[in-house]
């Protein structure tokens, strides 16, 4: 047997609950034995066998099976281990046994006369007509339209340029971080290019998935956009040099932006009487 069928009223009896836990751990381990040998849970001349043996065979030592315990027990020579699943062996044996049998027999198909189904099928030759075939001809014309028009409406139009449909494959966003570095987007939208080009890439260069998420969840404004591209076409010696760190500093890259934007106040200088 592959499996050990014990009741759970034996595990909340008296004898294994009064049992020492090497006593118990004993007796499963005789149990899972003589599943496997299909004994009907009875070790017959195994009193004189050495540790060794015991401990090569059933997993258990010498001392721990000749320890005295109500979950088993010597009888003469042989091992008796109590509560083992007599019952559920018998069953598994009784199944192997029909199984060789081949299972179920098969069903006789009932003899036909071949004289009578050939007189049959040159009768229901004749019944179909013409007209017939060409109604069921007709009727495949506009089963194949129907399936013509239902993939049209089925089929969803592209992405607009703006939009984040499509740009994500399927499960990336739920990856770790670091995964999300290695993947590529499926398409860029205009903003995706747009701020792009600010670091040298191509329209058809595919962000990576961290990066991409970054940019939807900052979602800029378009002004923000135009002021922060404004800040990017000046001389500045600490621009941000990968798209992820500008994502990520975006709100003091901004703050700079909109500060060197801002033109200069000129002091006037006032004359005096005293100074003419």
């Amino acid at each position: 047997m592959n499996y050990l069928n014990i009741h759970t009223d034996i595990l909340r009896g008296v004898e294994f609950i009064g049992a020492e836990p090497v006593e118990r751990a004993t007796w499963i381990a005789l149990l899972g034995w003589c599943a496997t040998q299909e004994n009907s849970g009875v070790i017959k001349g195994c009193k004189s066998w050495k540790n060794r043996q015991w401990q090569q065979l059933a997993g258990v030592t010498e001392e721990e099976v000749k320890t005295i315990s109500p979950l088993y027990g010597f009888e003469g020579d042989d091992l008796v281990i109590a509560y083992y699943p007599v019952d559920s062996e018998k069953a598994v044996k009784a199944k192997r046994e029909a199984g060789k049998l081949g299972g179920r027999p098969k069903k006789e198909k009932p003899k036909e006369n071949p004289d009578k189904t050939k007189e049959e099928n040159q009768l229901v030759s004749h019944v179909v007509s013409d007209s017939e075939k060409q109604d069921e001809n007709e009727k495949k014309g506009k089963s194949k339209d129907k399936d013509k028009d239902k993939e049209k409406k089925t089929k969803k139009p592209p992405p607009s340029a703006d939009s984040w449909d499509s740009v994500f494959p399927k499960g990336a966003l739920n990856k770790p971080k670091t995964n999300q570095r290695k993947i590529r987007v499926l398409r860029t939208n205009s903003q995706m290019q747009f701020i792009g080009k600010w670091f040298g890439r191509k329209d058809q260069t595919l962000w990576s998935v961290l990066e991409a998420s970054a940019l939807r969840q900052l979602a800029p404004s378009k002004e923000e956009v135009k002021e922060m591209d404004a800040f990017r076409k000046q001389p500045y010696e600490y621009h941000r040099t990968s798209v992820y760190a500008l994502l990520n500093n975006w709100d003091s890259d901004l703050d700079k932006a909109r500060l060197l934007a801002k033109p200069k106040e000129t002091k006037k200088r006032v004359f005096t009487k005293e100074m003419l």
